[in-house]
């Protein structure tokens, strides 16, 4: 629906107005899935929409930035939006109640949701519990399919949105097998099979397996990099239809694509140039060696700082499973004051390696 306004307005047509049930409006909450001894998780999503009210600022001068830089402070999956006097906002957080506070500073409420998130992932475990798993088949033959590998179960759910049809567990120190990407080559059933391996050290499984396989036509694309990965499945488009053209675009999306990770060394060395101390945070990317200090945002800091972001618009700030959001924003509003033109992207990738992931496009 969003596409198809824009084509009308691009083509000066008008569409008619469409209404839009909600679909969680005749949701019934089971109260049995969060009791008294239930221990909260996963905090709250709380939306909102906010009108800017003229007692209390200016409306057409405010900066959703505020709303902004306030809720990344005390929850994630942060969205404002601005338009003329209202605002639109979305966050996940522990304490729904200082959103509503520091909001009402400057406007009133015009609607106010807040869901308990840990009720919704129960209602999910016991939707699964109840349902009983079909039997095994293969999908419709499909003509393009996208295999990647990733490590970090917030990273491999953003491959799967990005359009990943199968996502391999497998990184740095845990390489899956020729069986595993076999495996995978089965489950999409597509006549053309694009595969993403992320890493340096997989390629060569991956390159292996498509051969040995009969099913489809099999093509590794040599990314290198995490980075390297999210640049091609954001930039993918298969509606052509044709492979040839599909997999130059893939190798083109990678082009000036920087991907730095900030790990703790496990040995003193000399790299590069760089003295590293054991325990110590080393920037690097690719096998350079870029920095090492005693703190890990610092690490990525000075990292990001040898990165040159001044020619990339966008940087993805990929937060591992050791590194807290308060610790990520540090280096956020480094990049904030340093480039203030580079847009940032915060995420949540749950990898165990890497404390940091940082991807300059």
């Amino acid at each position: 629906h969003i596409v198809e306004g824009m084509y009308a307005f691009l083509c000066g047509n008008r569409i008619e107005d469409a209404e839009f049930s909600s679909p969680t409006s005749a949701h019934t909450v089971d109260p049995s899935l969060f009791t008294a001894d239930s221990v909260m998780e996963f905090g709250y999503c709380t939306e909102l929409l906010l009108r800017l009210q003229t007692a209390k600022t200016d409306p057409a001068a405010f900066d959703v930035g505020i709303l902004t830089e306030y809720l990344q402070s005390i929850g994630d999956s942060v969205v404002t939006v601005k338009s003329d006097s209202i605002v639109k906002l979305h966050v996940h957080t522990m304490t729904p109640y200082k959103v509503l506070e520091f909001c009402q500073r400057f406007g009133e409420f015009l609607t106010v949701k807040i869901e308990n998130m840990m009720l919704q992932h129960n209602e999910t475990l016991e939707k699964e519990a109840h349902t009983v798993p079909a039997a095994k088949t293969n999908t419709k033959r499909r003509p393009f399919a996208v295999v990647a590998v990733a490590m970090g179960e917030g990273i491999r759910n953003s491959f799967s949105e990005m359009g990943a049809d199968a996502v391999i567990e497998g990184g740095q120190t845990m390489n899956p097998s020729a069986e595993d990407f076999l495996n995978a080559f089965d489950e999409v059933n597509a006549d053309t099979v694009f595969v993403l391996p992320n890493n340096g050290n997989i390629l060569l499984a991956a390159r292996q397996a498509a051969q040995m396989y009969a099913g489809s036509d099999v093509r590794v694309i040599p990314t290198h990099s995490i980075g390297d990965g999210y640049a091609v499945l954001s930039m993918l488009d298969p509606d052509s239809g044709n492979a040839d053209r599909i997999e130059a675009e893939m190798n083109d999306a990678m082009q000036g694509v920087l991907t730095a990770e900030i790990s703790q060394s496990i040995r003193n060395a000399d790299l590069n140039g760089v003295s590293v101390h054991c325990g110590e945070y080393i920037g690097f990317i690719g096998k350079e060696i870029i920095a090492s200090c005693p703190n890990r945002e610092e690490a990525a800091c000075r990292t990001l700082e040898r990165m040159d972001l001044s020619s990339h618009g966008l940087v993805l700030v990929i937060r591992g499973k050791q590194t807290a959001q308060t610790d990520a924003k540090i280096v956020s509003d480094y990049i904030r004051k340093h480039y203030p033109t580079v847009e940032i992207c915060e995420s949540d990738g749950g990898q165990d390696v890497y404390d940091y992931i940082l991807v300059a496009e």
